[in-house]
């Protein structure tokens, strides 16, 4: 009986050191209160997903885990959830992110609009990265014989392969990428026919370079 009181007692503290734990890890994060990006006249979502999803993010300070996120792809900036799911962006400047498993950084080289603090999805992280990048904006349109202006939020995406210091602009076929990375061709074609790569497949496209960083 004393036994398994002990072990009652033993689960308890373990149980409030977890919770007094966590309690803390939140209270370390800076950030500030903002309103959603979102408005009522415009059709769609701002965000990479309208739902808040599981993910973490690192800073200069570290990593901090177990967090609800939002990847707001108009104004290229990740907010998190704070007390009662309320939108909060971060103080310190974020270098990574995770949503549900999938992988956002920045810090590459300037290209076009795309300044150093453009986040990417990062679908293969060898010495040659290949890259995504997401923007939303506002597009507006009119429907025949009507004066009502109908607005809506639109996705566009561009790939890019980090390379030697360089971002090499790329596409989602067999031919870009296999000019981009024209030393390993004849080997990447036989991978890509093999593993029967679908070239319009992010996931697929990030195993074929993840393949050129093995050669």
């Amino acid at each position: 009986m004393m036994k398994r009181n002990y072990r009652l007692v033993f689960t308890t503290i373990l149980l409030a050191v977890s919770i007094a734990g966590k309690a803390q890890f939140y209270q370390d994060i800076k950030g500030n209160a903002i309103k959603e990006n979102t408005s009522a006249d415009v059709e769609g979502s701002p965000y990479l997903s309208k739902d808040w999803a599981d993910g973490s993010v690192t800073v200069d300070k570290g990593v901090y885990k177990d967090l609800k996120l939002k990847y707001d792809l108009k104004d290229d900036a990740v907010i998190f959830a704070g007390k009662d799911n309320a939108p909060m962006n971060f103080s310190d400047p974020v270098k990574r992110f995770s949503l549900n498993g999938r992988v956002f950084a920045n810090g590459f080289p300037v290209v076009g609009p795309q300044g150093k603090n453009a986040y990417y999805e990062v679908l293969s992280d060898g010495k040659t990265k290949l890259l995504k990048h997401y923007v939303k904006h506002i597009q507006e349109s009119k429907t025949y014989g009507s004066a009502a202006v109908n607005r809506e939020y639109v996705q566009t995406e561009t790939y890019f392969v980090f390379n030697d210091g360089k971002m090499i602009p790329a596409k989602a076929d067999r031919k870009t990428l296999l000019d981009i990375f024209a030393d390993k061709t004849a080997q990447l074609d036989a991978y890509a026919k093999a593993n029967k790569i679908n070239f319009k497949k992010d996931t697929d496209l990030g195993k074929l370079v993840d393949y050129y960083n093995s050669l």
